[in-house]
């Protein structure tokens, strides 16, 4: 009788990798609106766009940020500092 000494994960999730290109990082962000780091946050703590704090690092909704870009309204964007999960 052969006992495992690591037990496979108990809950395994596969991801469709296509839905995290909806994603951005600051730097990808700061590239696109030619800002920095800084700005990019506050555009965020100012709720101006959608996005959240994944340990200590923010990730933001590509439409969010491209609504801004382009001045359209962006009616989820509305609450200030959004730390809630993505989306």
């Amino acid at each position: 009788m052969s006992t495992s000494r690591c037990a496979p994960p108990r809950y395994t999730r596969r991801y469709d990798w296509d839905d995290f290109q909806d994603i951005m990082t600051t730097s990808e962000v700061c590239a696109m609106l030619r800002v920095s780091d800084k700005t990019a946050h506050a555009l965020l703590d100012e709720g101006k766009v959608r996005g959240c704090r994944v340990g200590k690092q923010y990730r933001f909704v590509r439409d969010s940020v491209r609504r801004y870009a382009y001045g359209e309204p962006d009616d989820t964007a509305a609450a200030p500092r959004q730390l809630s999960p993505c989306g």
